[in-house]
């Protein structure tokens, strides 16, 4: 439908005139004179698209601003995960969440890079408003924890202010380029898919957490229970004891074979490991991985023992990173992974650099005595997973 002549001089003397207003606040002014005016949340909430069941994360979430509006668009079997590095701002959400007994919303203590959401929890993430307090060298590390949250496929919006000349809010040089978040999306695997256009102030991105090109899955449903998987061995502290095998589990309301271990960390160290060895108790398999993989996900099964789960890696240079997932404080299965390229916490063997180089030559899953002096943990769907270019 075309505009009449008259209607394009009304609309565009309307437009002068809220942009002159505009522009003779100040910003508390203007923030001020009613936030719901120039965000649209109404509309920012529809263009979201979210429905009920899904798992959400409110990043940045500041005192819930968006918080409890994504809580109602997912309903009481969905969950929003409030998060945000304020102990202040997280303890009014849980006041008016009592309140208003809002019963799908989870405070989350985050640090500056590091949302402390668990990997593939959520099928969105919301950050709005929050890049242009990131000092510039922390921003990539949080879109990446972010990324890290979403499940693949799964989406987050980024809505912050335009870097522009003269901005009604904060000044030139604390606004984020729309382009570094372009940038900065796409090297932890966020690739851009849609932008919207209807705010005055701000930009409004949707990205997409790429799905792995490649993984390689260690399968154990081809070997018979209760014995050790070709290819797989146990090592470390007391080995004779301890016992590797393949056990039946119910996951997922179907019978499924998974990797056990039963550690046991009394008695004398396993043959060649000297006495003052942290003691541990390794499954390991000796295997070369195909292609680059950038990250390690395995499902366990915890025990509740207190004792460390460690993943190592070695390489191409014969060189082992161990990477420390923490005590397994679970039980009952629960997802983690780690990126290979970061926060490894210790490595040697011959020709160490201190690089991971391709190719993989085995993966391995610890247990270090910290607590129980045995027990038995399982692991399944073990995958090593090369990443997107970009990443």
């Amino acid at each position: 439908m075309r505009c009449s002549s008259r209607f394009r001089w009304y609309f565009a003397a309307t437009a002068a005139i809220v942009a002159g207003l505009a522009s003779c606040m100040t910003a508390p002014e203007l923030w001020a004179a009613g936030r719901n005016d120039w965000q649209q949340p109404d509309r920012v909430m529809a263009e979201l698209h979210l429905r009920p069941g899904q798992v959400v994360g409110d990043v940045g979430c500041g005192t819930g601003y968006f918080t409890f509006r994504i809580a109602k668009a997912v309903g009481k079997e969905g969950k929003v995960f409030a998060v945000d590095i304020s102990e202040k701002a997280l303890e009014a959400i849980k006041s008016r969440a009592e309140k208003d007994k809002v019963t799908n919303v989870q405070t989350v203590r985050s640090e500056p890079t590091d949302t402390k959401l668990d990997p593939g929890c959520a099928d969105a993430a919301v950050l709005c408003l929050v890049l242009h307090h990131v000092p510039q060298e922390q921003r990539q590390p949080l879109l990446g924890s972010i990324a890290k949250s979403l499940k693949p496929g799964g989406v987050l919006f980024v809505i912050d202010l335009r870097k522009v000349r003269n901005p009604p809010f904060h000044t030139y040089e604390q606004l984020v380029a729309r382009e570094e978040v372009i940038q900065k999306g796409a090297a932890v695997g966020l690739k851009l898919d849609a932008e919207y256009h209807f705010l005055p102030y701000q930009y409004f991105l949707r990205f997409t957490r790429q799905k792995p090109q490649d993984s390689t899955v260690f399968d154990f449903e081809r070997y018979p229970v209760d014995l050790a998987p070709e290819g797989w061995e146990c090592r470390g502290s007391n080995g004779y004891a301890s016992k590797l095998s393949v056990a039946q589990e119910q996951r997922n309301a179907k019978p499924t074979k998974v990797l056990r271990m039963d550690y046991n960390f009394e008695g004398h160290l396993a043959e060649g490991y000297p006495a003052g060895t942290r003691r541990s108790c390794i499954a390991g398999t000796w295997e070369q991985l195909p292609g680059v993989p950038r990250r390690v996900r395995v499902d366990v099964k915890g025990d509740g023992s207190g004792n460390n789960l460690v993943i190592a890696v070695g390489e191409a240079s014969v060189e082992w990173f161990d990477y420390e997932v923490g005590p397994i404080g679970w039980t009952g299965w629960r997802t983690v992974e780690i990126d290979i390229d970061e926060h490894w916490r210790g490595n040697g063997g011959d020709g160490a650099n201190g690089v991971v180089e391709a190719p993989l030559f085995f993966v391995s899953l610890n247990v270090e005595q910290l607590a129980a002096p045995r027990g038995t943990i399982c692991f399944d769907n073990i995958a090593c997973i090369q990443e997107p270019p970009g990443k």
